[in-house]
């Protein structure tokens, strides 16, 4: 009868173990970036140019929406930028995480999540719909207008 209970009561501890490891994984997953880019500068200076590229760029309207972390001091960083075209009025949203590189002075810059705002298209895969035409969007409009600005994203 002892045997019985420390059987029973063992397995419930196993059970609820596993279960609670299987939820901690679902939880903390994340996707794997679309894109990766190796930037010159540090994160600071990333984000920096991108709020200068308001000022600078006349045929688009680019705000940065929300950040997660200090960019003077982090290991990671998380900027979401909306990008708001006045040619044709669409609206996209890109959603980029900055890391700190080995290499001095240089940054990697993820691209996490992408989404077209106007046409409901996009999302934080490769294979997403529309995720195509937002690539080519952000290679046109936002990383060669940074390059303006003496910030070099190149594909890694």
């Amino acid at each position: 009868m002892k045997k019985e209970v420390l059987f029973i009561v063992g397995f419930l501890l196993i059970v609820v173990f596993a279960i609670s490891i299987y939820f901690i994984n679902g939880v903390s997953a994340t996707f794997p970036p679309i894109k990766k880019y190796e930037c010159n500068g540090k994160i600071d200076e990333f984000v920096n140019k991108l709020k200068h590229l308001k000022t600078i760029n006349l045929t688009t309207d680019i705000n940065i929406i929300d950040t997660i972390g200090n960019p003077k001091n982090a290991v990671g960083y998380e900027v979401i930028i909306n990008y708001k075209s006045k040619m044709d009025g669409d609206t996209l949203r890109y959603h980029l995480k900055c890391l700190t590189n080995d290499l001095p002075n240089s940054t990697v810059i993820e691209l996490i999540g992408a989404h077209d705002l106007t046409h409901n298209t996009g999302g934080y895969g490769i294979k997403a719909d529309g995720m195509f035409k937002l690539l080519e969007r952000f290679n046109s409009d936002v990383i060669l207008e940074l390059k303006k600005t003496g910030i070099v994203l190149k594909p890694m």
